[in-house]
């Protein structure tokens, strides 16, 4: 025999002992494919496990299709959304650069609590003119506000200043007038030196109503006691003058 014959032979042996394991493990432990359910410690048939998980699969099937029902609806509202982001994208673009006075910004209109739909685009609104107190305002971008602010902003400081400037020139030519006399000969003070002369006077008469105003109230009381005690001196005076008539 040549060495391939025997190594084919040794082949055969091992292959056939090969089955035989398997033979005697599929006899010892063989597989249910029945659909018997479990018990006394055997499990359940093959088919009856399969059956089951193609059960549960199934039921699964409906609320799955109810969820891409669900889903479907939900991709078509936020097409329509994407759609509304649009048009509202355009009117943010008018509020902020767009409009002009030609093409004023425009306000949603309200239907009650909710925005009015615009029937020739579903996924509008309508939108109106702006109106206060029964006109229209006319209202530009956003953009030419905020340039418009930085304008005034730069305008301010110069305001200020020409504002200053004038306070100072107006204290200027109202110190420079000095004394001098009018049409009558009369010595007359300039407004700015009256108007401190003034401002003095109006302090010494507070001083000197301050200064006066206790000796004026003692006097008044003074003046009351007097009066009482003169009253009595005259009552006293009368008594003596009947009793030297009597006498």
């Amino acid at each position: 025999m040549t060495f391939l014959g025997k190594l084919l032979t040794v082949l055969n042996v091992v292959l056939s002992l090969g089955i035989l394991a398997v033979a005697l493990a599929s006899f010892t432990n063989p597989v249910d494919f029945s659909d018997n359910a479990p018990k006394e410690g055997n499990p359940p048939g093959l088919f009856k496990v399969r059956s089951e998980k193609i059960r549960d699969a199934w039921e699964r099937v409906p609320p799955a299709l109810l969820a891409v029902a669900k889903a479907q609806k939900g991709l078509e509202t936020l097409r329509f959304y994407d759609d509304a982001h649009v048009f509202f994208k355009a009117e943010l673009k008018k509020l902020e650069t767009d409009a002009t006075k030609d093409d004023p910004v425009q306000v949603v209109k309200y239907n009650g609590a909710l925005p009015e739909i615009d029937p020739t685009k579903p996924h509008g609104v309508v939108m109106e003119p702006l109106v206060e107190n029964g006109k229209p305002v006319v209202l530009k971008s956003i953009a030419f506000y905020e340039a418009e602010n930085k304008r005034l902003l730069t305008e301010i400081p110069k305001a200020q200043d020409r504002f200053l400037a004038a306070a100072v020139r107006d204290v200027e030519e109202t110190t420079k007038r000095l004394p001098h006399k009018d049409k009558g000969g009369v010595d007359e003070l300039g407004l700015h030196l009256r108007m401190t002369a003034a401002e003095f006077k109006v302090a010494q008469a507070r001083e000197e109503y301050a200064r006066i105003a206790p000796l004026w109230i003692n006097a008044h009381l003074e003046a009351e006691q007097a009066q009482l005690r003169r009253a009595a001196l005259e009552a006293r005076l009368a008594e003596l003058k009947k009793l030297d008539k009597g006498r």
